[in-house]
């Protein structure tokens, strides 16, 4: 048997008698939608928070360390943010959608392993309550993720309670985190519907099988750099204090040395090669090389673990050595694949529009690290241009790219159409990403810092930008009960299975699956029927 057959006992969802379902809730349910539903609520709020957070942090006020809590509560605040926004929000975010998609394209009745995809998603929504808890009640002494260079404690002293509450906390985010990567990694390989082999899998369920194996890598290494941690904080260790403990943290513990640095953007070229196919109603141009590009975007990010720190004096950080540079490549052939694709003609649509912004935020660091080139940006300049450049990078392309896709798929993730309010949702993310960055980059060319009062906006306006991605979860799921998939089959005329199921869709997801004889058997059956595409 080669990986390209069908799986042994796969069948269509038309030949199973559905049972009548149980009435579930939400802490009780094992259906894949509502879990992941309720983890991208959590995702998108604690994005929120974390830039409301990096707002105060960016203030007069937060400036001044003239905050409500405790001493050193500016510091506090810029580790919450980091924590609230890549650790806890954006795979939050991903790893909702894709649970919500992912089976949807397979033709999937189900999701693989749905209890333990239940525990993946509680275990998650706890390890997040327990880390907010820890920065509420007191001061941890670290560890703060943004930071090079871990916070070492004195010789035999040992770290407060909320350290290690704090440890707790990341501890089980990243269990649940590996649990729910398991999950969807099986789920792709077992729930394939008849006909749906590997290589007929849409680009997103390839980048969520490559994704679940970096983070599976990924989440072993931190977590084991938590644990190291644990013993240090906890027993008055000094593992980070030697000097072997420098390149330890940076390459388990720091936020920039590990793949999720980058993972959540590559996520993003999966999602918008599915748009960008299903709004210009055809196969992607050469499909096959970009569902290759896309796959080897997600597992490049591998090469993060290469980071070097003297790298961050560099103005093309957080991309700052020949290593992690190799991830933009593939990155930006598939571009050029999308608008090879997009030249054929489309049918305008929101998603489309966030993609634009996408690819604008993947070329910006580029353009402002040739200007820093021209006028010899160096030394102090060239560090603060870096946190322009990770803001832009590690935050703006993986933001602006899952809000673009829960609007392309807001039919099949909240049950709804896409809102108009999406438009705005773009401007104030695209704009708030911008601002952010501004201040970092106006100090690297040597401009006053006068400005830095509109990071704080900046903030602001992502944070209103992400709560906008909550607006059609508010009665969508009232609205479009009863739709049929023809109305989304006129707004869309999708490629994909996600297409073929209403909106929104029932517990065991299909009624019908059609044929399934390539990558795009929506377009096959229309193409059999003689419908115009």
């Amino acid at each position: 048997m080669t990986i390209t057959e069908t799986r042994p006992g796969a069948v269509s969802a038309a030949s199973i008698a559905q049972p009548q379902a149980a009435r579930e809730t939400v802490f009780s349910t094992g259906d894949h939608k509502q879990l992941g539903r309720l983890l991208l609520v959590v995702g998108l709020l604690s994005i929120a928070v974390g830039c409301v957070l990096a707002a105060l942090y960016q203030s007069p006020v937060g400036a001044e360390r003239a905050t409500a809590w405790t001493d050193g509560g500016s510091s506090r605040i810029s580790s919450a943010a980091v924590t609230a926004t890549f650790v806890i929000g954006l795979p939050a975010v991903w790893l909702g959608l894709l649970a919500v998609v992912v089976p949807l394209q397979l033709g999937a009745t189900r999701a693989s392993l749905p209890r333990l995809q239940a525990t993946a998603v509680w275990g998650f929504i706890t390890g997040a309550l327990v880390v907010a808890a820890a920065y509420v009640f007191d001061r941890p002494i670290g560890p703060h993720l943004g930071s090079s260079l871990p916070l070492v404690t004195g010789e035999g002293e040992r770290a407060n309670d909320v350290t290690l509450l704090l440890l707790a906390g990341l501890m089980l985010i990243t269990i649940s985190t590996a649990l729910a990567a398991v999950s969807l990694l099986v789920t792709v390989l077992t729930q394939r519907a008849e006909g749906m082999t590997l290589l007929r899998m849409p680009v997103l369920s390839w980048t969520a099988l490559a994704g679940s194996t970096v983070l599976l890598l990924s989440a072993g290494a931190f977590f084991s750099g938590l644990f190291l941690t644990y013993l240090d904080r906890r027993y008055g260790g000094e593992l980070f204090g030697q000097r072997g403990g420098f390149r330890v943290w940076q390459h388990q513990m720091w936020q920039l040395g590990r793949p999720e640095a980058f993972l959540y953007a590559a996520l993003g070229i999966g999602a918008f090669c599915d748009v960008v196919a299903t709004h210009s109603r055809r196969p992607l141009v050469a499909f096959p090389v970009a569902r290759g590009l896309a796959i080897a975007t997600v597992f490049a990010t591998l090469l993060a673990w290469a980071a070097n720190t003297s790298a961050l004096s560099s103005p093309v950080a957080p991309l700052g050595t020949p290593a992690q540079g190799l991830i933009a490549i593939p990155a930006g052939l598939t571009v050029l694949v999308w608008l090879a694709s997009l030249r054929r003609g489309v049918k305008l649509h929101p998603s489309l529009l966030f993609a634009a912004g996408f690819i604008l935020l993947l070329a910006l660091p580029g353009l402002v690290a040739g200007a820093a080139a021209l006028v010899g940006v160096e030394g102090e300049g060239a560090e603060s241009m870096r946190n322009g450049q990770i803001t832009v990078l590690m935050l703006g392309a993986p933001l602006l790219a899952a809000a673009g896709a829960l609007a392309h798929w807001t039919p099949k993730v909240w049950g709804g159409r896409t809102s108009p309010v999406s438009l705005l949702q773009l401007l104030l993310l695209l704009g708030g990403i911008v601002l952010l960055a501004a201040p970092a980059y106006a100090i690297g060319f040597g401009m006053d810092d006068d400005i830095a009062i509109a990071g704080s906006l900046g903030a602001l306006l992502v944070a209103a930008g992400v709560a906008a991605s909550l607006l059609p979860a508010l009665g969508a799921r009232k609205a479009g009960a009863g739709r049929s998939d023809d109305d989304d089959q006129g707004e869309y005329r999708g490629l994909t299975l996600e297409w073929a199921t209403p909106t929104p869709p029932p517990a065991h997801n299909f009624d019908v699956i059609p044929p399934i004889r390539s990558a795009h058997p929506l377009h096959d059956e229309r193409n059999t029927q003689g419908v115009p595409a």
